[in-house]
């Protein structure tokens, strides 16, 4: 439809109806009369009508879309860029293997100050991206935005979007970073419960136990009604890896007191809790850690072969786990299974990626009839090693010589029955 000074323009394509905005007329039309429209060079009136163009054949040619995208987009303002155009766009690039011409179109939306329609590409980067092949290139572009967005607010809104996709991916270092740069941006993310949260998380793995309790009690000061039974057991994780296993046992039975329905992490800090309170009794809490001296006396009691040193290497840290678990084996050598149990559980507690100390400790609480324990240990053991635990397990119990097929047998159809009941769960 022409009127004196404007041209309105109607599509229709795919079973739908697009009105463009009106082309207003200013005397200079005449790239209307060229055989030919250089994409380089797109005519501003026409640049909607190429992007919806583009956009509709994007899944015919998608790099020559993304192009034509990247050269319309700086002053469009229509509404055709909506997070579902952007998850055909991403999708189909991914498919296309057209990441570099992707890469280019977030730079550009950043650059236009384009900052919606970057997220809603960005974020599908992250989401279709199923083997995190691409989880860098989100990174980056995140990056590049913080570092060409004037707007504090927004970049703090960025920095902390990249911090949880380091924490993702266990780097703690960047995580930190750049949770510290969302709060240097934006200062009210220090009122906000779920930032102190989920940095104590990263300050945790990265050993700053002290911090990441009070990071965690900030968190639930802010915000009493989350992440609650949970909280608890985490704030008592920091202090039973700081040697203060009585001050751990009070978070970890608040936490069962709370969980009345015993959550899927729930058997980790029943565990702990266990442990603590044997570790408090034996007179183990709150001692003056000598890791140096710890290590030293574990290796001297490997080369001498002295059981007694791994007992002296464990009232020096009673967090070596390597110590507690030859100490485990010599007291299992003596038949001594209670105190054996406890030993490897222990270890296991402490290093939860031992996967031997967890088979350890699953074969004597079912060897001396400790069957509600093993079943709590089960549950931990899960939490820490995954669904690769039934089969650690079985071939565990297969590579014991002293044990008849029988036993073998009845062991790992027990042990495949509470696996199937806890995934059930």
């Amino acid at each position: 439809m022409v009127t004196s000074d404007s041209l309105e323009i109607k599509i229709t394509a795919k079973g739908k109806n697009f009105k463009l905005q009106p082309v207003k007329f200013e005397g200079n039309e005449n790239f209307l009369f060229l055989p030919e429209i250089e994409t380089r060079k797109i005519p501003k009136p026409l640049s909607e009508c190429l992007l919806l163009f583009a956009l509709l054949n994007c899944e015919k040619n998608i790099k020559e879309s993304l192009k034509i995208i990247q050269l319309t987009i700086g002053g469009y303002t229509g509404d055709y860029l909506t997070m579902e155009t952007f998850l055909i766009l991403t999708k189909t690039a991914i498919q296309h293997e057209r990441i570099y011409e992707l890469n280019e179109l977030a730079n550009t939306l950043i650059l236009s100050n384009k900052i919606n329609e970057f997220q809603y590409l960005n974020i599908n980067i992250l989401f279709l991206n199923k083997d995190k092949t691409l989880h860098k290139l989100y990174q980056t572009n995140l990056n590049f935005a913080i570092e060409n967005v004037s707007d504090l607010q927004l970049k703090g809104l960025l920095s902390y979007n990249l911090a949880n996709s380091f924490r993702s991916e266990s780097d703690c270092y960047s995580a930190s970073l750049n949770y510290q740069n969302a709060r240097k941006y934006e200062p009210k993310y220090k009122e906000k419960f779920y930032w102190w949260y989920e940095y104590a998380g990263v300050l945790f793995h990265l050993g700053h136990f002290k911090i990441a309790a009070n990071f965690y009690l900030k968190s639930h000061e802010l915000n009493p009604e989350q992440n609650v039974p949970l909280i608890f057991g985490l704030i008592g994780d920091c202090h039973f890896f700081q040697g203060k296993f009585s001050e751990s046992i009070i978070y970890f039975d608040k936490l069962i007191e709370y969980d009345e329905k015993l959550s899927c992490y729930s058997d980790e800090f029943i565990l702990k809790s266990i442990v603590a309170k044997n570790l408090v009794a034996s007179k183990l809490d709150k001692l003056t850690i000598d890791d140096g001296l710890s290590i030293k006396l574990t290796q001297e009691g490997l080369d001498k072969k002295q059981e007694e040193l791994f007992e002296k290497a464990i009232i020096a840290n009673p967090l070596n786990g390597l110590a507690w678990f030859n100490h485990a084996i010599s007291l299992n050598l003596k038949g001594d299974l209670e105190s054996a149990l406890i030993a490897f559980v222990t270890t296991a507690c402490i290093q939860s990626w031992d996967s031997e100390s967890w088979c350890c400790s699953l074969l004597l609480a079912f060897s001396t009839g400790n069957l509600d324990l093993f079943t709590v240990i089960y549950g931990a053991a899960y939490k820490s090693i995954g669904s690769r635990l039934l089969n650690i397990f079985s071939q565990y119990i297969l590579d014991q010589s002293h044990l008849p097929m029988v036993s073998k047998r009845e062991l790992i159809n027990v042990f495949s029955q509470i696996s199937k009941e806890h995934i059930a769960e």
